[in-house]
């Protein structure tokens, strides 16, 4: 009898040992699952925040067009919520640009249409930026809260089909 009590406590201990192994691996699928998952949620969720960005710079610009179409002799400049009347003297707006490609994230703001030229702010991927001058490979736009005018290579922008994001 004592043979059969070694058997029986050696596969008990081999059972318990198995099934300690198949849970402990169950865990770590689950983990790694759970991992993917969060990324995943992660990268819907920062792709919906720049669609609401992009809704809500679409969403002004068609406000304008509509303001412009009502009053056609008061034009107004209107970029990203900035808002304000053209004076006689001021530039009229050639159309609208955007960054080009979703790999670049933002693209840098010059102060004049040279890249060693000061940096004066940072043009984000989704928006639509106005654009007053368009030469040598670079546009003039007007920098989004500031008003302030600044210079974005042509490398890195799009026009936008009939002036509309």
């Amino acid at each position: 009898m004592g043979g059969f009590r070694k058997f029986l406590v050696i596969y008990i201990a081999l059972v318990v040992t198995v099934t300690a192994a198949l849970l402990l691996y169950e865990v770590r699928i689950a983990s790694e699952n759970t991992k993917k998952f969060i990324l995943s949620a992660d990268k819907i969720e920062k792709g919906l925040e720049k669609l609401a960005e992009y809704q809500q710079s679409s969403k002004q610009v068609l406000e304008e067009l509509e303001k412009l179409k009502k009053d056609p002799d008061t034009p107004t400049q209107q970029v990203l919520g900035q808002t304000q009347q053209a004076s006689e003297s001021s530039q009229v707006s050639l159309g609208f640009v955007t960054i080009s490609d979703k790999k670049w994230e933002s693209v840098d703001i010059y102060e004049d249409s040279s890249l060693s030229s000061k940096i004066i702010g940072k043009a984000e991927f989704g928006k639509a930026y106005r654009y007053f001058k368009k030469e040598d490979g670079w546009y003039q736009i007007m920098m989004p809260k500031t008003e302030n005018m600044g210079w974005v290579s042509s490398k890195f922008f799009k026009e936008l089909s009939d002036n509309m994001p």
